[in-house]
């Protein structure tokens, strides 16, 4: 659980399955101070997973030991293009189902979906640019299961736009599709009903 209010990351191990959380038994990791953690992606492979900074404007790769709960930091990249200094919030962060691609979103002055290759031996990651056009402060967004599409909550365009992903390149392209949505603050695909058509 990324704890923003005070800069911290809490993994709570299950205790039964109507029992819930081991609170006393949860291991603490602390974050960068101000940088105000808010969401975690794992990576498909399960070693590596990711968080957002949302008030220093970056994405932090942490190497996970599921056995013992714990997170050791390898790498903090930012999420803004170099020499950025305006108001931003970075929100929401999502792996590609096939692992390849890291994408945050950043609200404000650079209203952006940032794209991250992902390496796939050391989960390191080194940025590969924004999708803008057709970005407006988005909250959220999600990737569709097949990896084809990603759909962004643009909260003050009052929309959910959706994007096509490239296979080859993780970049965004606005399909024009989007459904008039007041104030949109999530995304969540709803699972498809046995026998549905595709």
């Amino acid at each position: 659980m990324a704890d923003l209010g005070t800069d911290r990351v809490i993994s709570y191990p299950p205790v039964g399955r109507d029992t819930g959380l081991g609170e006393a038994r949860a291991v603490v990791t602390r974050t960068a101070p101000g940088g105000g953690p808010r969401h975690l992606a794992f990576h498909p492979g399960g070693s590596v997973v990711y968080l957002v900074n949302e008030l220093h404007g970056s994405v932090t790769a942490w190497s996970y030991d599921a056995e013992r709960g714990t997170l050791d930091e390898l790498q903090t990249v930012s999420t803004l293009p170099h020499g950025f200094d305006g108001e931003n919030h970075s929100a929401a962060i999502h792996v590609h189902p096939g692992g390849r691609w890291l994408y945050v979103s950043n609200r404000g002055d650079f209203d952006s979906i940032a794209l991250f290759a992902i390496d796939p031996r050391t989960g390191l990651l080194t940025p590969r640019g924004y999708q803008r056009e057709g970005i407006v402060w988005p909250r959220s967004f999600a990737l569709h299961p097949d990896g084809r599409w990603l759909l962004v909550a643009n909260r003050r365009a009052g929309e959910v736009r959706v994007f096509a992903v490239d296979p080859g390149t993780g970049a965004l392209t606005p399909t024009g599709e989007r459904a008039a949505v007041p104030d949109p603050t999530h995304v969540l695909l709803a699972p498809r009903s046995p026998g549905a058509a595709p």
